[in-house]
């Protein structure tokens, strides 16, 4: 029972007042009373149980729920982790040529700032060029935009310390912060490099750089702050997803870097093919046609033109082998200063075997460029008229070299092809070289073949008379070098050199007789004149139009020319529109050749020939000397019996046996004489007595009386002004 109704209990039991009937019905009432208190009681106890069983419920439903929403909301951060990752990976996945790995930055950068990245600077993506000793960084962030850079491997301790963690293995991670001294040398060492300049890095008390490895290069962000595990897991994951796809695209790449190294070395073979089947210098033009071509083929689209270019160092020349797909084919033969970029380049190209150039012309330096191509005569090339800037690529080949020109800059991996199609050239270009020595050792001997045939033909002068016939086989050997002169001629000086006496050939291999020609009057033989005072060795000289004309009517007017070919009108002599007139001089003259086409490959032959007839004229001098002695000779032998004769006279008569030794003296020294005769003028007056010889052998005394003759009056008026000698011609009708 109840406490408290156990005391009323008692306390009833005790009390004396009260029957037993008011006790009982009392007591009766509290044990009611004390049954309902404990049905009371344990319906409490029982509503407290529940209430306690129901709190207990509540609380671990309220955890569950708690429990839950995390669940959830993890959930839901991972579907937007796995959303980031998929759209990161559809960019990854199209990708289709290295620039494309900034798109997949900025879809980075996009999707990293969606998940949280507050403290984010850019994203990287690095692609690693071992052999090269660099790599490529590619940057993005909405403030810069994107950009890409070449970073070399050393330089920077950062990035030295970078490329030697990063290059362990496929799954290395690299972390860093910098800071300090550190950080200033890092944003000295970006400038330096060229790379975009950041202003957000001014304030920056440090740096921090995280990147994950993909094999051939890696992926990672720069921060202001340090990064959490989990966003350091959430990068993990994007480097996870990338390395996929860039797996993928590493092997599309490679298998397109197959195709297209398939493509480069079957064009590198059509150069080969093409270089190896030269057979003379002008088959140049068929490399540099095919060069321009394969280039054309393997995407060089600012291509202008190919070239090589053979380089003659002693005489500081070169020849130009062009090909463009707008003018075609073209020869240049230019000297190495024809313009200071140029000479600038060659002296750079001819620097070493190996050597390379490259060069640009731009601004006031073009505009020189397209006045120098007009002046020199070289094909018009409209592109050249509307471009801002031409770019030169020249490789060395030794003796030469080859490059192109194009209207836009080209990168390394152009030069580099250039380089290849340099090395496949070189080789055959060294072949050819060879044969070239050979053919040119075969025209050596050929060329001295004809040279001594030319000086044994010297040699074998014995009469001064034979220098024409020397002089034509001379000709004749020149033209069994292959080379077919319009006109050939051999040309004296006087001994002032203000004129010449002109030997030229003729058609039937022979040489005209001899005409003199001055050198001071007409222009044409002035630029010889002036050549010989310079003491040129040869002389080049193009003629053409009314100035030629001019030349032609001036020769044809001079006395000797005129006798020998007549009028210009009516000699039948076709008067050249052109000509290139070649004076290779020597000691005492200059040969002549004319031609209607630039022979340079001749030059050096008409030089030689020269000093041969140089040897020619010296022993037709000697020959001519050593005859006038003896004829000199003859002569005073011839006198030694006219006078041995004379003194052995004992009287007047035997006058007649002397003036026939004089007559048969004569004769024997070649002179065509038909009679001699000694004219005695003892007397006083006019009329002739004289001894006469012919070749009867029958000298008789003569006295023809005066009358008025011309031989006559000349003989008196000459006899007169008391000259020792007189000569007169006369005519059949004076006769």
């Amino acid at each position: 029972m109840n406490q408290h109704l156990q005391t009323i209990l008692s306390i009833l039991q005790q009390d004396a007042s009260l029957n037993a009937e008011q006790k009982n019905a009392l007591i009766k009432s509290l044990k009611d009373a004390d049954k309902e208190f404990e049905i009371t009681a344990f319906k409490l106890d029982r509503t407290e149980k529940v209430k306690r069983t129901t709190a207990i419920l509540l609380e671990e439903t309220i955890e569950e729920l708690e429990q839950k929403r995390k669940a959830v909301e993890a959930q839901n951060h991972e579907l937007q982790i796995e959303s980031a990752l998929e759209r990161v990976r559809t960019v990854a996945m199209g990708m289709h040529k290295q620039a494309d790995l900034m798109d997949i930055c900025k879809a980075v950068y996009a999707e990293l700032q969606t998940l949280g990245f507050s403290e984010l600077r850019n994203t990287l993506i690095d692609t690693f060029v071992d052999e090269k000793k660099y790599f490529i960084d590619y940057d993005y962030s909405e403030f810069s935009g994107g950009s890409s850079s070449k970073i070399p491997y050393s330089g920077n301790p950062v990035v030295e310390k970078y490329i030697e963690d990063i290059r362990k293995s496929g799954e290395a991670f690299f972390e860093i912060t910098v800071k300090g001294a550190e950080l200033e040398a890092w944003k000295k060492f970006r400038r330096e490099n060229g790379e975009i300049e950041d202003p957000r890095l001014n304030d920056l008390e440090a740096l921090y750089y995280y990147k994950y490895s993909v094999g051939p290069g890696s992926i990672g962000i720069s921060t202001y702050s340090r990064i959490s595990q989990e966003k350091l897991n959430i990068l993990h994951r994007f480097r996870n997803v990338f390395n996929l796809s860039y797996q993928r695209y590493a092997d599309i790449t490679k298998a397109e870097a197959q195709a297209y190294e398939a493509k480069i070395e079957t064009s590198l073979e059509r150069v080969r093919a093409q270089a190896m089947a030269m057979h003379k210098s002008d088959d140049l033009l068929d490399v540099c046609e095919t060069l321009c071509k394969e280039f054309h083929a393997l995407g060089f689209a600012e291509l202008r033109n190919a070239m090589i270019n053979i380089h003659n160092d002693d005489n500081r020349t070169f020849v130009n082998y062009d090909y463009s797909d707008e003018i075609g084919r073209s020869i240049n033969h230019l000297t190495n200063d024809i313009h200071p970029v140029i000479e600038n380049q060659i002296r750079q190209v001819r620097s070493a075997d190996d050597a390379f150039s490259e060069t640009v012309f731009a601004g006031e330096d073009l505009d020189s460029w397209k006045t120098f191509r007009k002046k020199v005569g070289e094909k018009d090339d409209p592109r050249i008229e509307h471009c801002d800037a031409l770019y030169y690529y020249f490789y060395s080949i030794g003796e030469g070299s080859i490059g192109i020109s194009t209207f836009e800059p080209i990168g390394e991996e152009k030069l580099e092809m250039l380089k290849r199609f340099r090395n496949v050239f070189s080789l055959a270009y060294r072949r050819y070289i060879d044969i070239k020595k050979a053919e040119a050792q075969a025209r050596e001997a050929q060329i001295q073949l004809a040279l001594e045939r030319v000086r044994a033909r010297t040699m074998a002068m014995q009469r001064s008379e034979e220098l024409n016939q020397t002089a034509s086989e001379m000709f004749k050997q020149i033209q069994v070098l292959g080379m077919q002169p319009w006109g050939c001629g051999f040309n004296i000086f006087d001994k002032d050199e203000r004129a010449v006496t002109q030997y030229m050939s003729l058609a039937d291999g022979g040489i005209s007789p001899p005409f003199r020609t001055p050198l001071t009057e007409d222009p044409f033989f002035i630029s010889i004149y002036e050549a010989r005072k310079r003491r040129d060795e040869l002389l080049v000289m193009e003629s053409s139009g009314e100035s030629l004309a001019e030349t032609y009517r001036y020769m044809f007017g001079l006395p000797g020319s005129r006798e020998i070919f007549g009028d210009l009108e009516n000699s039948g002599f076709e008067m050249p529109k052109f000509q290139i007139t070649h004076c290779a001089y020597f000691s005492q003259g200059y040969l002549v050749f004319i031609t209607y086409v630039h022979v340079p490959e001749a030059h050096d032959i008409f030089k030689r020939f020269a000093k041969v007839f140089e040897q020619t004229y010296t022993r037709f001098l000697d020959l001519q000397k050593a005859e006038a002695q003896a004829r000199e000779a003859q002569i005073e032998a011839a006198l030694e019996r006219v006078r041995s004769r004379s003194m052995a006279m004992q009287k007047s008569e035997e006058l007649k046996e002397v003036i026939q030794v004089v007559y048969d003296q004569l004769v024997q020294l070649n002179l065509p004489v038909e009679h001699t005769g000694f004219m005695l003028d003892y007397k006083n007056r006019n009329d002739y007595n004289s001894w006469i010889a012919d070749h009867l052998g029958s000298p008789s005394n003569i006295v023809i009386p005066y009358f008025n003759a011309i031989y006559y009056n000349r003989f008196n008026e000459s006899k007169k002004q008391g000259q020792d000698f007189f000569a007169v011609n006369l005519n059949l009708e004076e006769k």
